[in-house]
Parts: structure tokens; sequence; C-alpha cells
């Protein structure tokens, strides 16, 4: 069966597209990502400081603002425990980076 929007027909300026399969179910194998490699932060939001997990394999941590702007960056050993003096309230990215690859979460400070 095909299936069109009539939101064009509706809302001038719009994008129309046509569905040909509306209920089509993928067949893909999805390994998906492990908990334990996972980069998390708590408590978030967060005031003067966090708590890292997923971060014993990474090379380095940065902390970006919404810019991307680095205000921090750590080397290993990183410190279960990281303290966030002079991190003003706002929500920041919190990247973790190897050769393998990048972790990344939002951090959003808040006092």
């Amino acid at each position: 069966p095909m299936v069109e929007d009539i939101t064009a027909q509706i809302l001038l300026d719009t994008i129309s597209w046509t569905v040909l399969e509306p209920c089509g179910i993928g067949t893909g194998v999805n390994d998906g990502i492990q908990v334990a490699d996972e980069l998390r932060v708590f408590p978030n939001p967060a005031r003067d400081r966090i708590q890292v997990t997923g971060v014993s394999s990474m090379d380095e941590l940065i902390l970006c603002d919404a810019q991307g702007v680095v205000l921090r960056r750590w080397a290993p050993p990183f410190q279960q425990v990281v303290d966030l003096p002079a991190v003003p309230d706002g929500l920041y990215l919190l990247r973790a980076t190897s050769d393998a690859g990048v972790r990344s979460t939002k951090v959003v400070v808040q006092r």
C-alpha cells in the first residue's frame, strides 16, 4: 500500500513525502552499546563536582561549554569525582576520547 502525506495540501511551504511501507519492519542486527562502556555522570544537574564512570580506557576527558569552547582537560589517571570550580550554571558537554573513539554526555551545572 502507498500512503501519501496530505500536510502539504493543508499547510503551504511544507515538505511532502510518500511512505511505501508504513508498517515495514527492519531486519538489521544491532549489537547495541555496552552499559559498562558508557560515559556516565551523576548527579546531573551538578553543583560543585560530578562523579564520572566509563573513562577507565580513555586518554583524555574534556569539558566544553555550549559553544564548544574547552573549559577543562583531564589526563589519566582520572579521578572518580571531578571538581567543577568556577563553572557557571549552564549546559556543558563532557567528552572522553581515545584511539578507539569518543564518548560524550551532557552535564548541567545548577548551583
